[in-house]
C-alpha cells in the first residue's frame, strides 16, 4: 500500500515561506522552463518538473513530458523528497514499499525512476523540487547527481530573485501610496486655506507672507537656515524610517573677502544671486538648497549615497568653475558627508560636512571633499 509521506516538523513555517516567494499559479517563464529542459537532458529522462508542495497538492512552475499543471501532494513522491536535504533517488519505485502501488507508479505517467533535488530557502525550508522521471528503473551517474543539484540551486537562486522583486515591488507601492496620502493632505489643505482666505483674505496674506519670509533667504530667495533645520530633520527622519542614504553638500565661496573688498559688497551680493539660481538649475527636483549663511550653501540630497552625493558635488564645482562670470572667475570648495549607521542626529551630518569643507579648503580650495567615517577619532577624508 502507498505511503503517504509525513509533515515535515515545521510545515507551517515552510508553508508561510512558500506563500512569501508569491509564485504559486504563475504563468510559465522561460528560466524556470530551461532549466528543466536541461536537467532532463543530462540527466537522460523524458519527464522532469519544478514542483513547488503546496498544502494539499504539488504544482509544476515548469514541466516537460507531461501535461499536468498539477497533483495530489498525498501520493506525490515530491513530497517524501523534500524531507531531506541533498538529491532524494528512488531507483525502483516497484522496489520502495512506499510507492510500490503509488497512483502515479501503476498509472500515468508510470513512475519508475525519480530523481529530486531539494529547493531550499536561506532559512533551510525546502519548497519543493527540481526532478526527473522515467518510467523505466535506472540510476544516475555521480556527474548527472552533481549536475542535478547544481540546477537546483539555480531555481532556488530564481526563486530568491523573485521574492526579492516582489518585496522590492511592494516598497515602491508602499511609496506610491504614502506620495499620494501626502497629495491628498496637501489637496485637503490647500481647500482649507481658500475657505480661510474667504474670509480673512487680508490677514492670511499677511500670514502667509511673514511666514515665508521667516524661513526665506531674503538675498538669494532660497531657504533660510530656520526652514533647512525643519527640512533636514524631516530628511534624516524619513531616511532613518526607510533604511535610505541621505548625504548633505555645503560649499563655500573661495576668497569671497577677497571678491568683496575689491568689487564692492553689492557685487558680493549679485554673485550670490547668481550662484543661488545657478544651484537651483543644476539640482534634482527633489534635492533641497538653501544659504547656511555668508557665502556659505547647502544642499540635502535625499536617497542620495556618497558616491552620488560627490558626483553632484563635483558636477555643481566646475559649473561654477565654468560660468561666465562678469568681473573675475569663481570657485568653490565643496564638503560632502552621507549618513551611515553610526550616524547620532541630523546636527552632526552637517558637522561632518563642515569637517569635509574645511579640510577641501586646507588642501587648496576648488575641490570635493568627503567625510567617509562617524567614528570617534579624526574622521578620514577623500577627495571626490
Amino acid at each position: 500500500m502507498s505511503v503517504p509521506a509525513p509533515l515535515p516538523p515545521n510545515e507551517a513555517e515552510r508553508l508561510e515561506a512558500l506563500r512569501g516567494y508569491d509564485i504559486l499559479d504563475t504563468g510559465h517563464e522561460n528560466a524556470y522552463d530551461d532549466i528543466v529542459r536541461l536537467a532532463t537532458y543530462i540527466c537522460g529522462a523524458p519527464i522532469g518538473m519544478v514542483s513547488l508542495i503546496d498544502e494539499h497538492r504539488q504544482w509544476f512552475k515548469a514541466v516537460v513530458g507531461i501535461e499536468a499543471t498539477e497533483t495530489p501532494r498525498a501520493p506525490s513522491i515530491c513530497a517524501h523528497a523534500i524531507l531531506q536535504d541533498d538529491l532524494f533517488v528512488v531507483p525502483d519505485t516497484l522496489e520502495d514499499h512506499r510507492f510500490e502501488d503509488n497512483e502515479f507508479v501503476t498509472g500515468e505517467p508510470r513512475i519508475r525512476f525519480y530523481a529530486g533535488a531539494p529547493l531550499k530557502t536561506p532559512n533551510g525550508h525546502n519548497l519543493g523540487t527540481l526532478c526527473v522521471i522515467d518510467q523505466v528503473p535506472r540510476k544516475l551517474t555521480d556527474a548527472q547527481n552533481q549536475a542535478l543539484q547544481a540546477l537546483g540551486r539555480q531555481v532556488s537562486s530564481l526563486l530568491e530573485l523573485r521574492r526579492y522583486s516582489s518585496e522590492l515591488r511592494e516598497r515602491i507601492e508602499v511609496q506610491k501610496r504614502l506620495e499620494r496620502c501626502l497629495e491628498e493632505q496637501l489637496t485637503l489643505a490647500q481647500n482649507l486655506n481658500l475657505e480661510l482666505e474667504r474670509g480673512q483674505q487680508a490677514l492670511s496674506q499677511a500670514n502667509q507672507s511673514l511666514a515665508a519670509l521667516a524661513r526665506t533667504d531674503a538675498l538669494t530667495g532660497l531657504h533660510n537656515r530656520r526652514a533647512l533645520t525643519d527640512l533636514l530633520s524631516s530628511a534624516f527622519s524619513f531616511a532613518s524610517r526607510g533604511g535610505l542614504p541621505l548625504s548633505v553638500v555645503l560649499l563655500d565661496v573661495d576668497h569671497f573677502k577677497s571678491y568683496n573688498d575689491t568689487f564692492g559688497h553689492p557685487a558680493g551680493d549679485d554673485l550670490l544671486r547668481t550662484l543661488a539660481e545657478l544651484l537651483r538649475r543644476e539640482i534634482r527636483e527633489h534635492d533641497v538648497v538653501a544659504r547656511y549663511g555668508g557665502e556659505e550653501f547647502i544642499l540635502l540630497l535625499p536617497a542620495t549615497d556618497a558616491e552620488g552625493g560627490c558626483w553632484l558635488a563635483d558636477r555643481l564645482r566646475k559649473a561654477i568653475e565654468t560660468y561666465d562670470w562678469p568681473l573675475r572667475p569663481v570657485t568653490s570648495s565643496f564638503g560632502v558627508a552621507t549618513t551611515s549607521h553610526a550616524t547620532p542626529e541630523p546636527a552632526s551630518l552637517v558637522e561632518a560636512a563642515d569637517r569635509a569643507l574645511y579640510q577641501s579648503k586646507r588642501l587648496g580650495r576648488n575641490r570635493v571633499m568627503h567625510h567617509v567615517t562617524f567614528a570617534a577619532n579624526e574622521p578620514a577624508m577623500a577627495t571626490a
